[in-house]
């Protein structure tokens, strides 16, 4: 489970895109359950890729979280 506070790295980059995870579905080509699944932290590395492709960031960025010490 994740910790409070702490934003899921698909959930971060979609927002910054400005997508809705419907949206980020449609451009992604996957299912809004994969969307949702991906940002509870359950997503192939396939599933992944087109995320990172339909938001024009890089797949590590949707791995690995930085998050700024003060929130």
């Amino acid at each position: 489970h994740m910790r409070n506070g702490n934003t899921n790295p698909v959930r971060q980059a979609r927002e910054q895109a400005g997508l809705s995870q419907v949206q980020l579905a449609i451009r992604s080509h996957r299912s809004l359950s994969t969307i949702r699944n991906a940002e509870q932290g359950l997503a192939t590395t396939q599933t992944l890729a087109a995320i990172a492709k339909a938001l024009g960031v890089d797949i590590h960025s949707l791995r690995h979280i930085e998050t700024p010490e003060a929130a």
